[in-house]
């Protein structure tokens, strides 16, 4: 019943049953990833992460519930016990090089967010060892080196790549973007942080935000401070960004 209704694209109503198949009979895997599934679609974090340490509990070895897990908690704002769980999973999975490769770059997520560097760069390589065409992985692992300004030839080259499989993505747009203008490349920058903003990005706080300090950078100052406000007014509210409209500058 809850497959009919999944498949009918009645989520909600599908959930319920899975739910209640699973206090049923908690032995069976696809029942389980089902759940995950749908909870993930809906943003439903906390369920999802409740759910998966539930699934350890009956499939101990498995290590597809540690990944939900610890996604969950890299959701939640809790890097320390993504790592947890995912370090765990990792070690179980012996086959399966796709679902290996997002664990190493969901790890190397977890210790960007610790700005634990050395380990978050090392995670990311793996994973790219293992998927080199994966596209998200090129992109944050570039995004996050041209946040740091190192190794910016190395970021361009995997951002670039990643636009190439998926070419209207605004999040890769923006990433190319912020690298060249890392690099100086300020009008070339504008162009591609234009696009990301054209691209389904029109309430993306964080795309006004670089596209005002690309008109700064451009002696731009009053279109600058316009566009920071803007980004706060998108939901961007990071220290940095309430400075630069104070001060008007960088």
């Amino acid at each position: 019943y809850a497959d009919i209704l999944y498949f009918s694209n009645q989520q909600t109503e599908a959930l319920a049953q899975y739910e209640k198949y699973v206090q049923v009979d908690p032995k069976k895997l696809n029942i389980w990833l089902q759940l995950f599934s749908i909870y993930s679609e809906k943003m439903m974090t906390d369920s999802l992460l409740q759910k998966s340490k539930q699934c350890i509990q009956y499939f101990p070895s498995n290590p597809i519930p540690y990944f939900y897990a610890g996604v969950s908690c890299l959701q939640l704002q809790t890097p320390h016990h993504a790592i947890d769980f995912l370090e765990k999973g990792s070690l179980l999975e012996k086959k399966n090089n796709l679902l290996l490769s997002q664990f190493y770059s969901s790890l190397g997520d977890a210790f960007n967010t610790l700005k634990d560097y050395k380990k978050s760069d090392s995670c990311f390589d793996e994973s790219i060892r293992l998927q080199p065409a994966e596209p998200t992985t090129l992109n944050n692992y570039a995004y996050y080196l041209s946040l740091r300004k190192e190794r910016l030839e190395d970021a361009e080259k995997m951002s670039k790549k990643s636009l190439e499989i998926q070419p209207s993505s605004k999040s890769f747009l923006d990433t190319y973007g912020w690298i060249l203008f890392q690099k100086g490349l300020y009008k070339e920058a504008l162009e591609y942080v234009q696009k990301a903003i054209d691209a389904n990005g029109q309430e993306d706080g964080t795309l006004f935000e670089h596209l005002g300090d690309i008109y700064f950078m451009l002696n731009n100052k009053e279109k600058a401070k316009e566009l920071w406000k803007k980004a706060n007014q998108k939901g961007e509210k990071n220290p940095a960004l309430l400075k630069k409209i104070t001060d008007g500058k960088l």
